[in-house]
């Protein structure tokens, strides 16, 4: 209930969504002939030129993302498994063809430190998250992703349950104490912005794992004029990022996930 329930909180922490309902009231009122369609309009015009300012947006990004840059930058030694958070794949009509999104570097980090002779094993954790459609569970396309890059089936290990990261943290640190490879050196990979309710989570799960982030979204601030000025759709997408990560730590705090 209370993963349903998260799920439609999120459609309304979708910016563009606050962008309608002011364009939607200014409209009303003005219809209406009310004295507030003035203030109704400023308001919306100011909250759409925020939302789509792609500076603001980019210097927020920037900033909740550089914590983890210190981390990025180290390069492990070696680790026993890397612990690799899906939500990368789009699932498509070609079984054979597997789509990406803007999170691959999750799974493609993993492989190169696997060549690279900097972890043992991959683990990878992620069902299907979809309220509305039956998939297959992401974890098991990436494992086929895996096997065709080379990494042998003896180095992968799955978990294909997951439909969050509180689930992921969970179910993964009970699959990892059920085979007693919780006390080895785990490395965990996810992208910047969502690794700091990751790592909390795995660590609310009792164990010691190291933050790997990647898929850094804004690895520098641009301030030429058009960044400044110029209004942007990525802008929207960027917010739209944040907010949910924002609510989702709020709810897993709230929840005594992390």
């Amino acid at each position: 209930m209370f993963y349903i329930i998260s799920k439609l909180v999120g459609i309304f922490l979708t910016p563009l969504i606050w962008i309608i309902l002011g364009v939607t009231l200014s409209t009303i009122l003005f219809i209406k002939k009310s004295k507030h369609t003035g203030k109704a309009l400023i308001a919306t015009l100011i909250i759409t030129s925020f939302l789509t300012n792609p500076f603001i947006a980019n210097k927020t990004f920037h900033y909740w993302e550089k914590k983890f840059i210190k981390e990025a930058n180290s390069t492990p030694n070696h680790y026993d498994i890397a612990v690799v958070l899906s939500g990368m794949v789009a699932y498509g009509e070609n079984p054979r063809q597997t789509n990406f999104g803007q999170s691959v570097d999750r799974i493609l980090e993993a492989i190169r430190l696997f060549h690279a002779g900097k972890v043992s094993q991959i683990l990878v954790t992620g069902g299907n998250a979809s309220v509305h459609y039956v998939q297959p569970p992401e974890a098991q396309i990436l494992y086929q992703f895996l096997i065709e890059m080379s990494i042998p089936d003896t180095a992968i290990i799955i978990e294909a349950k997951a439909r969050n990261t509180y689930e992921n943290a969970s179910f993964t640190s009970k699959l990892l104490r059920k085979n007693k490879l919780d006390q080895k050196k785990l490395l965990l990979i996810t992208s910047a912005y969502h690794m700091q309710r990751s790592i909390a989570c795995f660590k609310k799960q009792g164990l010691d794992i190291t933050p790997h982030p990647v898929d850094f979204y804004v690895p520098f601030v641009k301030t030429d004029i058009g960044n400044l000025l110029w209004p942007s759709k990525d802008a929207l997408n960027q917010w739209d990022i944040l907010w949910h990560e924002w609510f989702g730590i709020a709810y897993y705090k709230l929840m005594g996930y992390i």
